[in-house]
This record gives structure tokens, C-alpha cells and sequence, in this order.
């Protein structure tokens, strides 16, 4: 497909929307899609951060002043233009375009009617703030989101939402198995501290002259702050004249820099699933009223510890001693809540696209599911193949699935129908000790005969693509075996199956 992506960044908007971005371009090309982004140049627009990461960039006209928007959610300044000449001007740069990408807060449903109706194309908008919209793909990765939050967008549009479909690079997911098994060095940590590429606010020195005054025993820092930030010079000179910070302005491997450290503080933005992949403990300080929700929703999940800017004098202090007396539970709670996978995820999607109008999607398990799990199980048809023939009791079966869904190692997905995600069965796969997934599947009676195995599991191989899968299936299951020497397991005995990781082309093939 063709795929332009109008995204923008600024000293107003930060770098965080073309980060993800970014991440999404670079997973589209490596399906064979062509990807041109559509940026605003303006301060701070990292257009030549997209160039030199081997982005074709088509820029909008200049703006002859910038205006300062008046507060964090002055979104429509964040756009600089009114959006039908956004539209219009967009539209002169976007041809033959199969798929428009939209991640700007300063863009309306407005925009996406006029552009799709102009350009004869499908529309994909990421947005975190429960916006209407004119789109065929809605993805929000905000922690805790659900689908029901769009249902009064157009009903055919797939939905993607929380934090398994956050954005982020695939190394993350690759180092994962490693942060796992990582003990927190809380005597001398190393701690990770990046407030954005911009950081208007100038939290990081804020942070630093309180490490400065009020901690006795200083970890060792590593500041990310890139030169576009309007404190770039202050930061730098304080990292020079104390040897207990490193500061760096640029990083490639996020993922690793980030692995190396015990500790992190930042702002709620993309950010907060990398560390929680790695599951890094961290203070978390909201910089923009957006930032809010993920901040709050961390904090209901006790998942790290917030401190406002105003407070950082006051409570910084005290929150730090915290995150160090409780690192290895924040460290838990955190594994939990993102797994890397994500870019997978919404790749399936883009792949689904137009295909047909009953897209079958792997969602994760949640607490409402139990009860609905439970009556699969008991019938018939998923009992006569079961490993373990005998129904367990109602009481068993929450105890069990209770468990099964704050594990961080094993994968509990319910597989859905349509647009409106109607729940028809279960895909599991749960880790052996050997590192490979013994995987579970069993499909709504009702809905018997219909594909949907199989398509469920050529969606798994899209998202877990590295993995080693293996399925134990009865010999008297004739149907279930042929399925997957279909898929390509190969059989190994009687019954079990075994897919070894997959390369990028075999996916594509399947």
C-alpha cells in the first residue's frame, strides 16, 4: 500500500507522536508498504530526525509566526493553521494514497471527513483523548482504554486500545525475557532520567538540583536531553560539574540504554510502556494535561509513583526513598501491564484491513471474560479434546483464570468477530520451562466451522512471531491435526505440533 502518516512535532508538541510514528513506519516497510510523512516544519519539527532515520518526508508550507498555544490543551494552536487549510494543503502533497495516518491532536473529524472523502482513501487516526472520529482504524494505547470509549465513532472501524497496542520498538519485546529475570540494584542504581526531547518546563534540572540538595546517597544518573530542549546548555553545564550524572543528547538503542538502567523518572507519555516492557520502577511527573490519565490510571494500578511539577522541591525527596524500598514490586507490577508487542498487534490490523467485514482480532483476557471462559469450557464439543477431560468446578475456574491474567509470561487472548468484537473463543499460550509456549485453543460451539481457528492462529503467528509454539493435540483429533500441519507445525510424534520462530517472510506468505 502507498501510506502517508501527517503527524507533526514542535517545542510546543513534543517528539512523542513522531516517535511513535516512527516506530509504526519502520514495522510498515518491513511489510513492503511505501510510507511518505507529511510534517509541519516549525521549531522543533525533528523533520530532519525522519530524514536521517531513511524517511521520505513531504513538508507543508511554512508558517510565516508560530503562536504559542495558551496552555497543554490548547490543541487547536498545536495545529498553527486552521484545519480546511491543513486539509487542502495536505491534500496537494498526498497521491494515490491507499491509507492516510493521522496522530495530531489539532486534527478533527472535520479533517478526516473532508480527506477521505477527497482522496478516495482509508483513514487510520491514533489519539488518546476519546475524540469522535471518521476512521477505519482507531487506535488509542492508553493504559486501561477500552473499545466501548469509540463506539460512537463509525461502527465499522476496527478499534485498537490500551497498552498492548502501544507503539514502541520491537527490541523492546527482545529484551524483555532478560529485564525479567534483571535484579534491581537498589544499593547504587543507575537511573534513567528523560523528560522528553523538549522539556519546555525544565523538569530535568528541577530533578538534578534536588538530587544536588536533598539526597545524601546519589545514584548514578544518565540525562537524555536532546539539543532542540531551550535548556539544552543549562542541563549540560550542571552534568559537567557533577560526577555523579553522564549526559547524553542522542541515543539510537533505546531499548538497551533504558535496559541498563535500574531506575527511571519521566514524564506519562510513550515512554511509560518501554519502561513497564522492561519493567523499570519509576517516578512518573505529568508535563502536559494529557499526560494525566496514563498518570492516574499507573497510580490505580500501583504501578509507580507520580509527583507533580509544583511539588518537586517537597515531595521528590520522599517519593524517591519509596521507589527504592518497593523496586522489586513496582518492578512486577510493571511486567505486567506491557508485553512489546504492540507494533504486532496493530500491524495485524493494517494487514486486516478491507479484507473482509468480519475481521477476527485477539484481545487480552479481562476479569469480565471469566464467567463466559467458564461456559466454553463446560460444553461439549471443547471437553471432547481437552487434555484434561474432567469440567472443573466454577470456584476452580476463577481461581485458575485469576492467575492466568496477572501473569506476566503467559499470553490469555479472547478471539473476536466483527467490528463490534463479539467474544468467540480463546487462544492461550502459556510459557514451559524449556522458554517455548504450549499453546490452547477452542472455539464458541456456536460458532463451529467458520474458519476462525485458523485465522486466530495465522493472527498469533503475525504477534508472536519469535517465539517457539507448541500444540498438544490427540491423535482421535483429526480435524485439529490437520489445521495445524496446514499452518506449518510440524508434527513431532503422535501428537505434538511445533512452529519454530517465524522470519518476516513467512508471515507475509501465511
Amino acid at each position: 500500500m502507498n501510506i502517508f502518516i501527517r503527524v507533526d512535532a514542535s517545542i510546543y508538541i513534543g517528539s512523542g507522536h513522531i516517535m511513535r510514528c516512527l516506530v509504526l513506519a519502520q514495522g510498515l516497510v518491513r511489510q513492503g508498504h511505501r510510507i511518505t510523512f507529511v510534517c509541519r516544519p516549525q521549531p522543533g519539527d525533528m523533520i530532519d530526525f525522519l530524514q536521517s532515520n531513511k524517511q521520505v518526508v513531504q513538508p507543508l508550507p511554512e508558517l510565516e509566526r508560530q503562536v504559542k498555544p495558551e496552555n497543554t490543551s490548547d490543541y487547536t494552536t498545536w495545529l498553527q493553521v486552521y484545519w480546511l487549510q491543513d486539509a487542502r494543503e495536505s491534500e496537494a502533497l498526498i497521491t494515490k494514497a491507499d491509507l492516510v495516518i493521522v496522530d495530531h491532536y489539532g486534527l478533527n473529524m472535520n479533517w478526516e471527513e473532508h480527506v477521505k472523502a477527497k482522496l478516495g482513501c482509508k483513514l487510520f487516526v491514533i489519539d488518546d483523548l476519546v475524540r469522535k472520529h471518521n476512521a477505519d482504524i482507531i487506535l488509542d494505547q492508553t493504559l486501561l482504554r477500552q473499545s466501548q470509549a469509540y463506539l460512537y465513532s463509525n461502527q465499522d472501524a476496527l478499534i485498537l486500545t490500551g497498552c498492548d497496542h502501544a507503539l514502541i520498538k520491537p527490541a523492546f519485546s527482545t529484551l524483555r525475557e532478560a529485564a525479567r529475570a534483571k535484579k534491581i540494584n537498589t544499593q547504587s542504581p543507575k537511573l534513567l532520567l528523560t523528560m522528553g526531547a523538549i522539556d519546555q518546563f525544565n523538569v530535568t534540572l528541577k530533578i538534578l538540583n534536588t538530587f544536588a540538595t536533598q539526597v545524601a546517597t546519589k545514584p548514578s544518573i544518565t540525562v537524555l536531553l536532546g539539543r532542540q530542549s531551550p535548556h539544552y546548555k543549562a542541563v549540560a553545564a550542571f552534568c559537567r560539574e557533577h560526577d555523579w550524572v553522564t549526559h547524553i543528547d542522542f541515543v539510537n538503542d533505546m531499548p538497551s540504554l533504558m535496559h541498563k538502567h535500574d531506575l527511571a523518572i519521566g514524564a506519562p507519555g510513550s515512554t511509560t510502556w518501554e519502561r513497564a516492557c522492561l519493567g523499570i520502577p519509576s517516578i512518573l511527573i505529568p508535563l502536559a494535561e494529557n499526560q494525566q490519565t496514563i498518570c492516574q490510571n499507573m497510580l490505580a494500578l500501583d504501578a509507580a509513583i507520580s509527583v507533580a511539577i509544583d511539588d518537586i522541591s517537597s515531595h521528590f525527596s520522599g517519593a524517591y526513598k519509596q521507589l527504592i524500598s518497593k523496586a522489586e514490586y513496582y518492578q512486577a507490577q510493571n511486567l505486567t501491564l506491557c508485553d512489546g508487542l504492540g507494533l504486532n498487534r496493530v500491524l495485524l490490523a493494517v494487514k486486516q484491513l478491507g479484507l473482509n467485514n468480519n475481521p477476527i482480532q485477539l484481545r487480552k483476557a479481562l476479569q469480565e471474560d471469566i464467567d463466559l471462559v467458564y461456559q466454553w469450557q463446560c460444553q461439549p464439543g471443547t471437553r471432547k479434546y481437552a487434555l484434561n477431560s474432567r469440567v472443573p468446578t466454577l470456584l476452580e475456574h476463577r481461581q485458575w483464570m485469576q492467575n492466568k491474567l496477572v501473569s506476566f509470561s503467559d499470553y490469555f487472548y479472547i478471539i473476536t468477530l466483527g467490528y463490534e468484537q463479539l467474544p468467540v473463543g480463546v487462544i492461550r499460550l502459556d510459557e514451559a520451562l524449556d522458554k517455548s509456549y504450549l499453546l490452547s485453543i477452542f472455539i464458541d460451539q456456536a460458532f463451529y466451522d467458520r474458519g476462525i481457528a485458523k485465522q486466530a492462529l495465522l493472527n498469533l503467528n503475525v504477534i508472536h512471531e519469535n517465539m517457539m509454539i507448541k500444540a498438544q493435540v490427540l491423535s482421535e483429533n483429526i480435524a485439529s491435526q490437520c489445521l495445524f500441519s496446514s499452518l506449518g507445525y510440524q508434527k513431532d510424534g503422535n501428537e505434538l505440533f511445533i512452529r519454530e520462530p517465524l522470519s518476516s517472510k513467512e508471515i507475509q506468505r501465511r
